[in-house]
């Protein structure tokens, strides 16, 4: 179990403030909630993962020193803060696959921040500290103090937005339930699902259609309903959370599916190589460990895994650096 930390920062925060990023203008409010994010451990799998997080509000930083990726998807939720730091977006995941699965398990009012990147272009972090005038001590910043310096160098305007979705969205709505084999038992059953989807689909639109929001709406229909509709919302995620909550049901499954960014896709394969070189330790076994530092002997990745090959050790390698 992880511990938690609280610490009060006089950080000179305005009651309000609004920055220019890159692309995309963002007003932090006072009491606001900032989050920034650092890796504490990683590992070939999702599940091996930790994080250090840094929860910023009010001047007040509350440090949650070790948790897992559940805790922290929840601790999102609950926070649902203004502002995501990070480091680097492939810490997250480390693949990505990984990066892709997570960012859609974000909360959607929540803008992603990589603090270092700057107009393309990666910063160091101390750099970026010094600027801010932030005092840091000399040596190797733990996973926790680093969170706290992503989340208020963030909080300052520093580091570019990353937009991760399009503004347009698929909403998927089918039966929640499979029917049993045979029987007009079975029959009425299958009729009263779809009954429910058509039922579920038209309180969905008439929900669109009373807010203003355009969408495509594509449907299979069957005896006594719809077997399955799809509707292609063209407007953010977040506006339509209030909607689902109106329309889910015991017998209808409705899912929702962000569409990407291509330019955010592509960023994250930018990142998975690189021409910068690194220095690897590797120490072989059935339990290989392996350590990837920068020439600067910044850690990169520490991590200690059952049965890793050749191979594998030579992909993980290939997504930092140059060794």
């Amino acid at each position: 179990m992880g511990s938690t930390e609280i610490i009060s920062y006089d950080l000179n925060l305005y009651v309000r403030k609004t920055y220019r990023f890159v692309e995309v203008v963002v007003v932090i409010d006072y009491g606001d909630v900032v989050v920034g994010i650092d890796v504490v451990s990683s590992g070939v799998k999702l599940s091996d993962y930790r994080y250090a997080l840094a929860v910023l509000k009010d001047g007040t930083m509350t440090v949650y020193d070790d948790v897992g990726l559940g805790r922290l998807i929840r601790l999102l939720w609950e926070l649902k803060p203004k502002l995501i730091a990070l480091d680097n977006i492939m810490e997250l995941g480390g693949s990505k696959k990984n990066v892709v699965k997570i960012v859609k398990l974000l909360p959607p009012e929540s803008e992603l921040v990589q603090v270092t990147l700057s107009a393309d272009e990666f910063v160091d972090l101390r750099k970026l500290a010094s600027k801010a005038g932030i005092v840091l001590e000399h040596g190797k910043l733990t996973p926790q103090k680093t969170a706290e310096v992503l989340a208020i160098l963030s909080s300052k305007g520093y580091g570019k937005v990353l937009k991760l979705f399009e503004d347009r969205v698929k909403v998927v709505i089918s039966r929640g339930r499979v029917p049993g084999s045979g029987g007009s038992s079975s029959e009425r059953f299958k009729r009263g699902l779809r009954t429910s989807v058509l039922s579920a689909v038209k309180r969905f639109k008439e929900e669109l259609d009373s807010r203003g929001i355009d969408y495509d709406l594509t449907f299979r229909e069957s005896d006594g309903g719809i077997e399955r509709a799809v509707f292609t919302i063209y407007t953010r995620r977040s506006e339509i959370s209030s909607i689902l909550r109106v329309v889910k049901g015991f017998n209808v499954s409705i899912r929702v599916k962000p569409v990407l960014k291509k330019k955010f896709l592509s960023l994250v394969s930018s990142n998975l190589t690189t021409d910068k070189f690194i220095i690897v330790g590797v120490d072989p076994g059935i339990e290989t460990g392996l350590a990837i530092v920068d020439l600067d002997l910044n850690p990169l990745l520490v991590l200690s895994s059952k049965n890793l090959d050749r191979e594998e050790i030579l992909q993980i390698i290939r997504k930092y650096g140059i060794p």
